[in-house]
C-alpha cells in the first residue's frame, strides 16, 4: 500500500517559516531535473538523497509493475528509524506520453511529474492523498515520483471482506465513498482510474484515501459523463459477493445527493451506470480485478541489474557472483536454438526449470519504438503471463527469476528461472493411470478442469496446444491441477468467443483420456451454456 510520513522536525521555527511553494532544482547533466516537496527538503539531505540519480536508484522490491515502469517500495533509513517509501519509477518516457500530457493541460511532462502536480492540487484542495516527496527525471530518460507509505490504512476489497466489519459500517463507507467523489468531481478532478483496489481507508475513519492520479485531470469542468462513467468502472472491478447491490445504490444515491447541482431523479442515472457498468465486465484488466483475491501471492521481484537480473526477494542471497554470469547468459550463443530448457539447482534449496531464450526481432523492435513502448523479450512476457494468471486464482509454477539484455541492434538474450514440474504427471497421464479409483475424484477433476480454463480466457490467455501444461499435484489428500504457460501459453487480450470454442475442442481432443461424461463435467465447469452446446455440436459432427 501506499503513510503520510511526516520526517522529524529539528526546529519548529524553521519549519513554520520555509516557504510553501515547490523546490525545484534546475537540471544539470549529471544530476537530472529534481523537485523536492519543502516538507522533505531538509529529511532527504539528512539522508544524502540530493540528486535525481540517488533517487530513482534507490533500491528495493518491485511491487506492481507494467512494460514501462513499476512501483518499488525502498526503505531508507534515518538515524536508528527505518521508513517505508514507495517509488514510481519510468523506465524511459516517450514522445507519446508527454504529448498526452500536454493535451491534458500539463505540459511536455512525464507520467511522474503529471501526477505529482494532481496530488499537489488535491493537498491544496483539503483532499485525502497520498504524500508526494519528489518527482524528476535523471536526464537519461528515465522518470520517478517518490511518494510517502499509507500506514494505518485498509483497502476497500479488504474491509468489504472483512466479516466483523459491521453492517452499520458498511453503510457509512458507502455513504462516504459517494460523498468524496461527488466533492472531487465537483472540484474538477477527474477519476478515470477508479477501482476497488485503489480506495483505501484509514482505520477507524470512513473518509476514503484514493490512490492512482497519474491519468487525472484537474481545475477543470467535469462532465456528468465522466462521473457516471467513473462509477460504473468502480462498480464493474467490485466483485459481486463483496457488496450487495442496495450497497452500491447507497454509494451511487450519496453522491447524486452530494452533486451540485443536484440531479431531480436519479432511476435514469442508476440505470446508465448499470448499462456502462456492463460494457466495462468485457474488459480483462476489470475481469482479473474481480477475480483477485485481497490475500494477493507475493510477487515482488529485486532489480539486481536492472531488468537484466530480476530475482524474487528470498534467492537474492543465494544468487551468484557476478549477477549476470552463466548458466543465466551464455556468451557463446552461436548454433543455439531459440528457445532452451534445462535443470538448475541454486544453492542447496532450489532447483528448478531454466528457459533461455535467444531473439531475433528487429521488426518488433521498430514497432515498439513508433509505438513509443519498450520491447519485451519473450522472457519478460512469460513473466508477466505467470503473474497475471496468478492473480486471476490459477495455480501456476512461482517464478524464480527473469531477465533480458540487448545483445546487438536486432538480437537479445533472456532468460526465465521457473519452479520445475516435471516431476508431476500431466493431466492426461494422471486421467489415464486410473491411480485415482474414486469416480467422484475424478468427476472433480474435470469440472476443475473446466473452471481453470475458464479463469485463463477471462483473464486473456491462451494454453496452447502442448500437453506438458497442465499437472497434477499432490495437495494433502485431494489434488490441484497446475498450468505452466511456459510450453506455448499466450496473452491475447481480444480472445473472442470463436477462439475460445477453438481452444477448447483442441485441449478435449488432446486430452483424449476425457471421455464423454468427463467431457460434460468439464464444460459444466466452464459455465457456459451456449459454448458448452456449441463445442458439444462441433465435436459429435467431427
Amino acid at each position: 500500500m501506499l503513510v503520510n510520513l511526516m520526517p522529524p522536525v529539528q526546529n519548529d521555527v524553521e519549519w513554520r517559516l520555509r516557504e510553501p511553494d515547490i523546490v525545484s532544482i534546475p537540471p544539470t547533466s549529471n544530476q537530472g531535473k529534481l523537485t523536492i516537496h519543502p516538507r522533505y527538503r531538509s529529511w532527504l539531505a539528512k539522508c544524502g538523497l540530493r540528486t535525481a540519480a540517488d533517487l530513482i536508484d534507490l533500491p528495493g522490491t518491485i511491487v506492481a509493475g507494467h512494460p514501462d515502469r513499476h512501483v518499488r517500495r525502498v526503505e531508507i533509513r534515518s538515524g536508528h528509524l527505518t521508513r517505508t517509501l514507495y517509488l514510481k519509477r519510468e523506465h524511459s518516457v516517450g514522445l507519446r506520453v508527454r504529448l498526452k500530457n500536454a493535451l491534458a493541460g500539463f505540459g511536455f511532462v512525464s507520467r511522474s511529474e503529471r501526477e505529482a502536480i494532481v496530488l499537489d492540487r488535491l493537498e491544496t484542495a483539503g483532499f485525502s492523498a497520498p504524500h508526494w516527496i519528489a518527482y524528476g527525471e535523471d536526464g537519461s530518460g528515465r522518470a520517478f515520483l517518490l511518494l510517502d507509505e499509507l500506514s494505518n490504512h485498509r483497502e476497500l476489497r479488504e474491509l468489504l471482506a472483512d466479516e466483523s466489519v459491521f453492517h452499520a459500517q458498511r453503510r457509512k463507507l458507502a455513504e462516504q465513498l459517494g460523498a468524496t467523489l461527488a466533492r472531487l468531481h465537483d472540484a474538477g478532478f477527474e477519476t478515470p482510474d477508479l477501482a476497488a483496489k485503489h480506495i483505501h481507508f484509514p482505520v477507524g475513519s470512513p473518509i476514503p484515501t484514493i490512490l492512482d492520479w497519474q491519468s487525472s485531470r484537474s481545475n477543470s469542468s467535469h462532465s456528468a459523463l465522466a462521473g457516471l462513467a467513473a462509477l460504473a468502472h468502480l462498480n464493474a472491478s467490485l466483485a459481486d459477493h463483496l457488496a450487495t447491490p442496495r450497497e452500491r445504490f447507497r454509494a451511487a444515491r450519496a453522491y447524486f445527493k452530494n452533486q451540485k447541482p443536484t440531479p431531480n431523479k436519479i432511476a435514469p442515472l442508476i440505470r446508465a451506470i448499470l448499462a456502462r457498468t456492463v460494457k466495462f465486465l468485457h474488459r480483462s484488466s476489470i475481469r482479473t480485478q474481480r477475480q483477485t483475491s485481497t490475500q494477493s501471492h507475493d510477487q515482488r521481484l529485486v532489480w539486481l541489474a536492472d531488468e537484466t537480473v530480476c530475482v524474487i526477494p528470498r534467492l537474492v542471497p543465494e544468487w551468484p557472483t557476478p549477477v549476470r554470469s552463466s548458466p543465466f547468459y551464455c556468451n557463446d550463443v552461436q548454433d543455439r536454438p531459440a528457445v532452451e530448457r534445462l535443470t538448475h539447482a541454486l544453492g542447496k534449496r532450489t532447483t528448478g526449470t531454466l528457459i533461455r531464450y535467444h531473439s531475433f526481432d528487429p521488426l518488433g523492435r521498430i514497432v515498439a519504438t513508433l509505438r513509443c513502448r519498450p520491447w519485451r523479450s519473450p522472457a519478460a512476457r512469460m513473466a508477466r503471463i505467470l503473474f497475471h494468471l496468478q492473480n486471476a486464482g490459477v495455480e501456476v509454477p512461482q517464478l524464480f527469476a527473469f531477465g533480458q539484455e540487448l545483445s546487438s541492434v536486432s538480437q537479445a538474450r533472456s532468460f526465465l528461472y521457473v519452479e520445475s514440474l516435471e516431476h508431476l504427471p500431466t493431466l492426461n497421464d494422471w486421467f489415464r493411470s486410473g491411480q485415482n479409483q474414486n469416480a467422484t475424484a475424478i468427476d472433480s477433476a474435470a469440472f476443475q478442469f473446466g473452471q481453470i480454463l475458464r479463469r485463463i480466457h477471462d483473464a486473456g490467455c491462451r494454453m496452447g496446444n502442448s500437453s506438458d501444461s497442465l499437472r497434477v499435484r499432490p495437495n494433502r489428500s485431494q489434488f490441484q491441477i497446475v498450468v505452466d504457460p511456459t510450453h506455448q501459453g499466450s496473452l491475447n487480450r481480444d480472445l473472442r468467443s470463436s477462439d475460445r470454442v477453438d481452444e477448447i475442442i483442441q485441449i478435449l481432443r488432446q486430452h483424449d483420456a476425457l471421455n464423454r461424461d468427463l467431457r460434460s463435467e468439464f464444460l459444466r465447469g466452464y459455465g457456459d451454456r451456449i459454448m458448452a452446446r456449441t463445442v458439444t455440436k462441433r465435436m459429435g459432427s467431427a
